[in-house]
């Protein structure tokens, strides 16, 4: 910041939401260790003097904390923050983070001009990932932006308080935070710049007959346990053997207990393309998927704001990334579209309630074109449904229950592999 800049006046800012990726909350107002079930949308009066005592601190006297800008929800950075940043970004809902690309030091919302302020930020307090939204109660710094407890917009856009698809998308950036406070964004991207370059599924993709990815899958949380899956690396080659176009990997871990270590494992295996299956949100887990081999990685419209998932996606393909785009309905395909995406996905299963309709790839495909890959994901328990799939419009089919819960898993992927027109 020039020496002749002045500060603005900042809001006076007392009060935030916070979610905790297991559904708890910690009331950073009270005794250490008071904790419950969350309603939705309850407020809660936060000391930051408080916050800052109760913050897990690394050595250097660092916190890694993910940031979001206020008006287009974008993740500005996964930044490291000391207690002076912290307390600055809390009280004046403007950061100062780390810029990679640029390597300077910006300062946010302190400079003439357009400014960007702090929408939410997320980081580890007392062992838990804490999500604090910002509620302003002071002099409003966009006037025709609404604060994020404005009556109609409590939470922000897809981010509904105990569907499924909250805990997971919680759950990821969690481990993602700890992973991060481990290995630096620097660091990651060293070895994605090691890694052999990425493999481009699409021309299989685009051959005649259905393609399939082959999933390496442990669990899921409509079904539990599936299989141990103690040599992942096997199960992906016995796939790959058979025919399989792709292999797509679990590395989630708390609802369907995969890792990245599995994804390491099976991309040193095969020579096919492979799919990091995970709720990505992030710069950071993209760059992960490269630096542990991945070809593919999967973003999920319904999990992303729009802004978020441009960005991701320019990012993903700067990575040389292929990125499946997940969608469950027509405004979700409209948005795929939207940013090119050229590999679109249409879940069968709804994320909230876990119910699973085959009718829904056969109503979005058709507004998918023909330039496009279409995926059919989830519900494929047989070769039958295979075959419905293939019939109205996919040319890639998504499944993983049916492989690694038969006795014969390169006999399946053969079979359903081999669907043609006309069959």
């Amino acid at each position: 910041m020039a020496e002749n800049e002045t500060k603005p006046n900042p809001p006076i800012l007392t009060r935030f939401q916070y979610l905790i990726c297991n559904r708890r909350f910690v009331d950073l107002t009270t005794a250490p260790g008071n904790q419950g079930e969350l309603p939705s949308g309850r407020m809660y009066q936060v000391d930051v003097a408080e916050i800052l005592t109760r913050v897990r601190w690394n050595d250097a006297g660092l916190v890694p904390v993910v940031v979001q800008e206020y008006t287009s929800n974008a993740v500005l950075m996964l930044a490291w923050m000391n207690a002076e940043a912290l307390s600055h970004a809390l009280t004046t809902r403007q950061g100062t983070y780390w810029s990679r690309r640029r390597n300077e030091l910006w300062i946010k919302g302190l400079t003439s001009g357009h400014t960007q302020h702090i929408r939410e930020i997320r980081l580890d307090c007392d062992g838990d990932t804490v999500l604090l939204k910002v509620d302003q109660v002071g002099p409003a710094c966009h006037t025709n932006t609404r604060t994020c407890f404005d009556s109609d917009c409590v939470l922000a856009d897809n981010e509904r308080v105990g569907t499924v698809l909250d805990e997971l998308v919680a759950g990821a950036r969690a481990d993602m935070t700890l992973r991060l406070a481990e290995v630096s964004l620097t660091q990651i991207y060293a070895a994605a710049e090691s890694s052999a370059p990425a493999l481009d599924p699409m021309p299989r993709f685009r051959r005649p007959g259905l393609a399939v990815i082959a999933e390496v899958k442990r669990a899921s949380p409509s079904k539990g346990a599936l299989a141990t899956i103690p040599d992942p690396a096997w199960l992906a080659t016995e796939y790959a053997a058979a025919g399989a176009a792709a292999i797509s990997v679990l590395t989630e871990e708390r609802r369907f207990g995969g890792s990245l270590e599995d994804l390491a494992q099976v991309r040193a295996a095969v020579q096919i393309p492979v799919l990091r299956k995970d709720f990505i949100t992030s710069e950071y887990q993209l760059v992960e998927a490269r630096a542990y081999g991945a070809d593919l990685a999967l973003l999920i419209v319904a999990a992303l704001t729009q802004s978020e998932l441009v960005s991701l996606f320019e990012t993903g393909r700067e990575l040389g990334l292929t990125l499946l785009v997940e969608t469950h309905s027509e405004a979700e395909v409209l948005r795929a579209l939207d940013v090119g995406a050229e590999l679109i996905g249409v879940n069968n299963r709804d994320l909230n309630t876990l119910e699973v309709d085959l009718h829904q790839f056969e109503k979005l495909a058709k507004l998918i074109p023909d330039t496009a890959v279409k995926v059919a994901e989830s519900g494929i328990f047989n070769l039958a449904d295979a075959r419905r799939m293939y019939d109205c419009g996919a040319d890639v089919v998504l499944a993983g229950e049916i492989f690694v819960k038969a006795d014969d898993p390169r006999g399946c992927v053969g079979k359903m592999s081999a669907i043609t027109a006309g069959e």
